[in-house]
């Protein structure tokens, strides 16, 4: 049934067709008019024209015939026949005004009349005597005498008259008594007649003396306006011969319009039925898109509202139900993994139901090549032949018979699948097909929204706490650390020391695992404190404190963080740690009403720590003495900073001996020459250089001094590398240039690194280039560190120091085991052995009985001078030559 507005749009439908009829009925009428009073205008002009034509040649015969009697009338011969002689010659009247008058100049009759005598002469068609020419002119002698042209009936004829006096050539002008004239006259309904025939076109022209009633009519007046007779003629009517030629073709035309107008009419009406069926079909999308539209509003309030993507599915599989009206409806999407396909909700047991994608391929397939997928199920009339596997299977064993698939695109990408099942066989519609197209889109976008929240949440949750701890990080400190006037409390900076060795020699998963769960047990310390604070994550090994209360708070708050960091052993892969804590506080609001200048005064307060020598406090304040502190260190910083570029340096030398006594090479040691304090150590400076990355300069000025040197003496010299200076990306070119530009052996410079750099993959590869250059690689301090034996086996060395500590312990005892120990594994690996710290004979003899390679230590020299050094290896050297000799 028709809704209220096709009924009227077929109404006017209905009425714009009439009119259409009307409008060309209207234009077939206007067109014939227009035909028509074409035809009349012509017809109108051709008569205009043959009464100019008339007119044209009447006056043309009528000044022809004046000129000729005008020509007669003056002329001297004719002066001394009628005027002068008053009788005239015969043989010049029929000479003149005979048979030429009339047969050259088409004079039908002439006369002389004269004012006193009247008719004195008349000639008839060539007849110079006729009588009867002369009485019918009598009545008629006034008339004639008068000069220039005019009409004249006679015997009903209407003649062209032209009179003009008989006068002298010599005076033309002087007519004073004479009252003779010449009269000449042509008919106009005879000979006229045919000129005007030929002229006019028309050869029934005829002259009446009344008018015509049906004929066409020129009135013929003389100068008086006296009415003479009528010129007829049946007029031709071009207008209507042209509509007569016209109208096979205008018949033609007319039925051709006919015909097309009214095959025309016929698809106009077929394709308005088709129109109105297919607007009716288009209320029906509308009224469908209506529907659609509220669903996916009602979607649009519950996923405002709910925020749950389980509770907004839920809600879609109903609606869907409802729209499509389907007997099960189910929501599938792709898990995280991108692996499975899931279903979300469904309105039946199908819910978490899961199948890999190699299951459900041919549904995909399917999808991916047609918008909606319409299937028949095994049990209709016409199945669909595909392999009963994952989702299809599981349709038929839930008894459906029909389902109608679409798919859920996310940037082109295919997402998930919806799925609208019957029990019963269906032919969807339509309207069913876009309804689940419409729903796929709609489940896409929020599943995409849901994604972007997620995300967000995601962002936010990285951006705002920490991944390994999952602390509050600065940002989210920052939103909630609200300034207030009154109370006070305190930012405090806890750095975390010891951490970098779990890293170095574990890996940072390792130190991550380690440092998570110290922050668990910081936070179990702290919750139940009565105070409001606020532990956060701050980059690299440190963390945050905000806390509010007193300084003595404060304090015994951190102090019981310090002592659980340092009381605790963290044992990693059955190996134990030991860590400690340092703390910087800054106090709210003395020294700041910012998070941000709280923050830096705290760093401030740390560095302090971190700048004393002996390191005898954990924990400190910001105050005015620090500020003075750092003012120091900024002093020292930039004293080493002039130390460097003046060379303000020396190098020192500390012998390496064999177990002969002979000095195979020496450790290179740095002192600086500083200009007001003296001479001063290494470690005055090295830490504030390691620091402030000045180490790096310096080690590239000893390096150059050291192999200046090697060139010279045919000895090895060790030399300790920085670790920052070991990740230089031009280091190895850097050693490479020194051997080429200073030209000494390779193998004499012996490149000291301790334990940690073995565990740091760039550097570890530097090393090993520098091997292949010839270079030898010294592992310092063997024993003291955390690295891993197996760093050892796939990373050779020539040479490994023990260290000091090691050779000490026979001060109390007669043995060292670790010493023992560390020498025969050192042998083990083809590595050279070198003990430091040899101060007595008791731990040369040791050295001795071990077969160390290498001695050095005070007792046989203290770091020294150049000088001192080449002076003692010249002497060790003539020493060597004597002992030879005896």
């Amino acid at each position: 049934m028709m809704s209220s507005p096709i009924k009227r749009i077929t109404h006017q439908y209905k009425v714009s067709l009439i009119w259409i009829a009307a409008l060309f009925i209207s234009s077939l009428f206007l067109f014939a008019s227009l035909l028509w009073e074409s035809a009349d205008t012509i017809n109108q002009e051709d008569g205009k024209h043959v009464h100019s034509s008339i007119e044209e040649d009447i006056q043309r015969t009528r000044r022809l015939l004046l000129n000729n009697v005008r020509d007669y009338a003056i002329w001297d011969s004719a002066y001394d026949q009628w005027i002068r002689q008053q009788q005239p010659d015969r043989d010049w009247v029929v000479s003149n005004l005979g048979t030429g008058l009339y047969e050259n100049l088409n004079v039908e009759w002439a006369a002389v009349v004269s004012q006193s005598q009247g008719i004195r002469f008349s000639a008839y068609q060539g007849k110079t005597h006729s009588t009867v020419m002369a009485q019918k002119l009598a009545p008629l002698t006034q008339a004639l005498l008068r000069q220039g042209s005019d009409l004249l009936l006679l015997d009903n004829k209407v003649y062209a008259v032209a009179s003009h006096p008989i006068l002298k050539e010599s005076d033309p002008l002087d007519a004073a008594g004479y009252g003779e004239s010449f009269v000449f006259a042509t008919p106009l309904n005879t000979a006229e007649q045919h000129e005007l025939k030929a002229h006019i076109g028309y050869q029934d022209l005829h002259f009446s003396l009344q008018p015509p009633s049906s004929h066409a009519y020129y009135s013929l007046q003389d100068n008086q306006g006296k009415q003479l007779g009528y010129l007829n003629w049946q007029p031709m009517k071009p207008g209507n011969q042209f509509l007569l030629h016209l109208f096979p073709w205008i018949l033609l035309l007319l039925t051709v319009l006919g015909i097309t107008t009214g095959l025309l009419f016929h698809r106009l009406v077929k394709q308005g039925r088709h129109s109105l069926q297919e607007m009716q079909a288009l209320a029906n999308t509308r009224s469908d898109l209506e529907d659609q539209q509220k669903v996916v509003q009602n979607l649009r309030q519950r996923f405002q509202y709910q925020g749950s993507q389980q509770a907004f599915f839920h809600t879609l599989s109903l609606e869907a139900t409802r729209l499509i009206k389907a007997d099960i409806t189910a929501v599938w999407l792709l898990d995280d993994s991108g692996h499975q396909l899931v279903c979300q909700t469904s309105n039946s047991s199908m819910t978490h139901e899961a199948f890999n994608l190699s299951e459900v391929q041919t549904c995909i397939e399917l999808i991916q090549g047609q918008p909606v997928v319409e299937l028949n199920m095994p049990g209709t009339d016409r199945p669909d032949p595909l392999p009963q596997q994952g989702m299809l299977k599981l349709f038929h064993e839930f008894g459906l018979h029909s389902a109608l698939l679409t798919g859920v695109y996310q940037g082109g990408e295919l997402q998930g699948v919806l799925t609208f099942c019957q029990y019963q066989p269906r032919q969807w519609s339509d309207s069913d097909k876009n309804a689940a197209s419409a729903l796929a889109g709609v489940t896409a976008q929020f599943a995409e929204a849901f994604q972007h929240h997620k995300a967000e949440e995601n962002f936010y949750q990285a951006t705002h706490f920490d991944q390994v701890t999952g602390l509050p990080q600065l940002a989210h400190i920052e939103d909630q650390f609200v300034q207030q006037e009154s109370g006070e409390g305190y930012l405090l900076i806890l750095r975390l020391h010891g951490l970098h060795l779990i890293n170095e020699f574990h890996g940072v998963e390792a130190g991550d695992e380690v440092f998570r769960n110290l922050a668990q047990q910081c936070l179990a310390i702290l919750e139940p404190l009565p105070q409001q604070k606020h532990l956060f994550r701050l980059p690299a090994n440190r963390l945050g404190l905000l806390f509010e209360g007193s300084q003595s708070e404060a304090e015994h708050s951190v102090q019981l963080l310090i002592d659980l960091v340092s009381g605790t052993t963290w044992d990693y892969q059955r190996k134990n740690y030991t860590l400690s804590l340092q703390a910087g506080g800054a106090h709210y609001p003395s020294d700041g009403r910012s998070l941000e200048e709280l923050q830096h005064k705290a760093r401030l307060a740390l560095q302090h720590i971190r700048n004393q020598a002996d390191k005898p406090n954990t924990l400190s304040f910001y105050s005015l003495n620090v500020s003075r502190g750092l003012k120091a260190r900024t002093q020292a910083i930039q004293a080493l900073q002039r130390a460097i570029e003046r060379e303000e340096f020396v190098l020192y030398f500390q012998p390496q001996y064999s177990p002969d006594k002979r000095i195979e090479g020496a450790e290179v040691l740095l002192r600086w020459q500083h200009p007001e304090k003296g001479l001063l150590g290494p470690g005055h400076f090295i830490a504030l250089a390691e620091e402030t990355e000045l180490i790096v300069p310096m080690s590239r000025w000893i390096l150059r001094q050291a192999c200046q040197l090697l060139a010279r003496l045919p000895i090895t010299l060790s030399v300790n590398i920085s670790v920052l200076q070991l990740r230089q990306a031009g280091f190895v070119r850097e050693i490479q240039g020194l051997i080429n530009e200073l030209d000494f052996q390779p193998h004499q410079l012996v490149i000291e690194i301790v334990e940690s750099m073995m565990a740091d993959p760039g550097a570890a590869r530097q090393l090993k280039a520098l091997r292949q250059l010839g270079v030898q690689v010294a592992l310092d301090d063997f024993g003291t560190g955390y690295s891993s034996l197996s760093y050892l086996q796939h990373f050779s060395v020539d040479e490994i120091k023990v260290d000091q500590c090691f050779i000490k312990a026979l001060e109390e005892q007669d043995d060292s085991p670790l010493a023992r120990t560390i020498i025969a594994m050192a042998h083990s690996l083809n590595c050279r052995v070198v003990v430091e710290g040899v101060e007595n004979e008791a731990q040369l003899d040791f050295c001795h009985q071990h077969k160390a390679d290498l001695i050095q230590g005070f007792f046989f020299a203290k770091p020294e001078p150049w000088e001192h050094f080449t002076a003692r290896l010249e002497a060790s050297h003539q020493n060597n030559c004597t002992a030879n000799a005896h």
